[in-house]
This record gives C-alpha cells, sequence and structure tokens, in this order.
C-alpha cells in the first residue's frame, strides 16, 4: 500500500511538472454593431471584427500594441478564428442588414503562443525568471521595423531574444544567457545601437 502511494505521489508530481501554466488573462469582450448587404454578411463580418478588437485588446497587456495591431490587421480571418477558444453571444439583434450583440470570448493559450512566435512578436505571456541571464531592456523609437532588424541580426548570431516583459509600446525586456552578454554587446555595435551597463542590467536604445 506505501509503495502504490509513493508511486502515485510521485506520478503525480511528473504530471505538475510537465504541464505548462501560464498566469495571462486571456478573455475579452467587445460589443459589435455593423451594417452590410446582407444580415449574413454583416454577422460574419462582425464576428472577425469582434474578434480582432479582443485579440488586441487582451494581448496588448503582454505585447508591443503597435506590432501587434500590424499582425492582426495582416492576418486573414481563418487565422484570426484559430486564436479563439470559445466565445459566448448576447443581446444579439438583426436586420435585413445589420447585426449588433455583446460578445465575449476566450483565446486559446497554445494557438496564440505559435502565432506570436511564428510572427516575431515580442510578448510575456510565459516570462519567469531565470537564473544566469541578465536582462537586456530594449527601447523601440520604431517597435516594427527596429524589432525585425533586432531579431534578424540575433538569429545570424544565433542568439534567442526570450521576452520577458513588455512596457508600453516601445519598450521590451528580453532574458539572456550571461555567457551571451558579449555577443549580444558586438551584435548591437555591428547593427548601430548603443547600450549602458546598469548593474546587472543592459539598456539599449539607437544611437
Amino acid at each position: 500500500m506505501r509503495k502504490n502511494i509513493r508511486m502515485f505521489f510521485v506520478a503525480m508530481c511528473g504530471v505538475a511538472f510537465l504541464t505548462p501554466t501560464w498566469g495571462a488573462n486571456l478573455n475579452g469582450a467587445t460589443h459589435v454593431n455593423v451594417t452590410s448587404t446582407t444580415a449574413a454578411t454583416a454577422k460574419r463580418q462582425a464576428l472577425d471584427q469582434a474578434r480582432r478588437q479582443i485579440i488586441f485588446d487582451t494581448l496588448s497587456k503582454y505585447a508591443p500594441s503597435g506590432i501587434l495591431r500590424a499582425a492582426i490587421d495582416s492576418a486573414n480571418a481563418e487565422t484570426i478564428e484559430n486564436l479563439i477558444a470559445s466565445s459566448n453571444i448576447n443581446d444579439e439583434r438583426q436586420s435585413n442588414t445589420t447585426y449588433s450583440a455583446n460578445i465575449t470570448m476566450k483565446l486559446d493559450q497554445i494557438a496564440v503562443d505559435n502565432w506570436l512566435n511564428k510572427n516575431d512578436i515580442p510578448n510575456s505571456l510565459n516570462s519567469k525568471t531565470v537564473v544566469g541571464h541578465f536582462d537586456a531592456i530594449i527601447t523601440l523609437t520604431k517597435p516594427v521595423s527596429q524589432w525585425h532588424d533586432i531579431r534578424e541580426a540575433a538569429r545570424m548570431e544565433n542568439i534567442e531574444l526570450p521576452t520577458t516583459n513588455i512596457h508600453g509600446r516601445n519598450e521590451i525586456t528580453v532574458s539572456l544567457p550571461l555567457s551571451s552578454r558579449r555577443a549580444f554587446i558586438n551584435m548591437l555595435s555591428r547593427i548601430g545601437w548603443g547600450y549602458e551597463n546598469r548593474g546587472d542590467n543592459l539598456y539599449v536604445f539607437k544611437k
């Protein structure tokens, strides 16, 4: 009996270790009111509008709004729909050409995480503190183009840039291994960026 209990405890500990947990709130709500050529078209457009608005409102707490907005606007309807785990519609009203409703949705954590990474969108959804790392706080005056340039330069040097925090629209914190600090600084100099050492952290800015 004791052996069985011990094995059950070990198994449960393994489940706890292997199951990912996220603290991000991925629930959102919005109101839509759309007029189009037909009721069906108005409803389809309204739901697409609601998805995009809720995705933006929800994820802008974890990612730079400029980069996020550009990615949402350029995504097709199917991609956007796949980011939604569930939805609920209340106070639905429609006529021959209009549709309005109050809509709540929950985003799909795994789909969102994959989409953010695929589109190189810095985010702090799964942020955590890692021993043996330092933080580089990057100020972006042109968030979309400058973040793309930094990511491309980092890829050439085989440097991963996992985001740990987002501050407003233009400041991103990435956590890097201490062993890659010198390579990261050399990369910054090569692409025309400056930096300041402040304690353990590195503050990065465009020259």
